[in-house]
């Protein structure tokens, strides 16, 4: 069973802008602007980067078992913790 990655929130990005770019400032004045968009631009690009990543892992896992059924399932809003969340997993897997 593969765990569940940490958790992470798009003000982790934005509170650490050591990556931004040296004219962006983080005043809400002038090009202090773009920080927040030069953070959320690299937290979707390291989320695609994610995504990427796991599609080959699939891929990978899929042509070297053809004999496993994989069943691709809608993300969940939040974490799965009670039986009502499993139940909805399992509705899911019902669906496929």
């Amino acid at each position: 069973m593969r765990s569940a990655p940490a958790a992470h929130h798009w003000t982790d990005s934005f509170r650490d802008l050591r990556w931004a770019p040296r004219h962006c400032s983080t005043s809400s004045h002038g090009a202090g602007g773009h920080a927040l968009a030069v953070a959320a631009l690299r937290l979707h690009a390291g989320r695609m980067e994610l995504a990427a990543s796991e599609r080959r892992l699939a891929e990978h896992f899929t042509a070297a078992h053809p004999h496993i059924p994989v069943v691709q399932i809608p993300a969940q809003p939040e974490d799965v913790h009670d039986l009502d969340g499993l139940a909805a997993i399992g509705e899911s897997f019902l669906r496929a």
